[in-house]
């Protein structure tokens, strides 16, 4: 009985470990979506030849928490099946252990037009497109087209999955190169779009392999399983991430007028129209082009910044 009443006694009050679990995982939230920031912000800078890196800031924790929400939603979109396709209950349906993998590929194939229509939400809100182009009437008829085609052919396989799986998972794949063609088509090689949908792609594809592991933190722990996290990283690094507002946690240069105290050597002028690409406690780095590389001008150096054109600039003058 004595034992009894003291390790009652030194067991913690349930309250107290439920609020001690809390405090450590929304620790370890933030620790993973400030190292996320901070890897996609200093990966990003370097690409301009910023290589000095200040750890210390509040959007380090924006655009961790932006790329973290965009995979987040891509996985439950995935692993609830919000916007899965009709036609395809069969393939959902089927639990047959000898048909599982079969039934993932199709089911990450469905995810392609679940994966594209969110990519398209984001570009709605975000702005993904870097300039708008004129898309003819005929070029929509033929992408509809192709998508109608697609659609055939995915609930054909949804109807002979249960007898012919490897048919199925072959009518299947075909809406990869169907469905990227039409994108690229109609959108441009180099839309952001493309590569978004490629990005939430890869995030179901990772959650059908999660959800087949018998342990993902062992199968996790070894450097060589991260070539699928590695793969979503650099899409979002390299083609997706420079493109989003700085307001959406993103990385796309802001066009401002800076006044200097005494121009530096390479400013074309006083004021300068240049694109901020990032600010720190020592000054800004800005860019003369989009594409180039990066200028440091200090802090103290700097007297006033419009953000905006100096075309803005003209038109807010009196």
């Amino acid at each position: 009985m004595e034992d009894n009443t003291q390790e009652s006694r030194s067991a913690p009050p349930p309250l107290s470990a439920s609020i001690d679990l809390i405090t450590r995982s929304i620790a370890s939230i933030l620790a993973l979506i400030y190292g996320l920031g901070f890897v996609i912000l200093g990966f990003h800078d370097a690409r301009s030849g910023v290589v000095q890196f200040s750890p210390f800031r509040a959007r380090i924790l924006l655009v961790g928490f932006v790329f973290a929400s965009l995979v987040t939603l891509a996985a439950a979109a995935h692993h609830y099946g919000f916007t899965n396709l009709p036609g395809v209950q069969s393939v959902l349906n089927d639990t047959e252990p000898q048909r599982r993998l079969h039934r993932d590929a199709v089911l990450i194939a469905v995810f392609l037009y679940t994966a594209w229509l969110m990519a398209g939400f984001v570009d709605t809100f975000a702005h993904l497109h870097i300039q708008k182009h004129q898309i003819h009437l005929w070029k929509i008829l033929l992408g509809l087209a192709l998508l109608t085609l697609g659609f055939l052919s995915l609930s054909f396989a949804a109807k002979t999955f249960p007898k012919k799986p490897l048919r199925a998972v072959f009518l299947s794949l075909i809406q990869f190169p169907i469905v990227f063609g039409v994108l690229t088509y109609l959108e441009g090689s180099s839309t952001p779009v493309v590569y978004l949908t490629a990005m939430f792609v890869l995030v179901g594809l990772l959650v059908t392999v999660t959800k087949r592991l018998k342990s993902a933190l062992k199968y996790y722990s070894d450097y060589r399983s991260w070539y699928l996290v590695l793969a979503i990283v650099w899409i979002y690094i390299s083609q997706i991430f420079a493109n989003l507002p700085p307001r959406w946690g993103g990385g796309q240069p802001t066009p401002i007028v800076i006044f200097q105290n005494s121009p530096a050597p390479w400013s074309p002028s006083n004021p300068a129209d240049v694109l901020l690409l990032d600010e720190t406690d020592q000054g800004f780095y800005v860019l003369l082009s989009p594409g180039g590389k990066a200028f440091f001008i200090p802090r103290g150096n700097v007297s006033s910044i419009f953000f905006g054109s100096k075309e803005d600039l003209i038109k807010k003058s009196p």
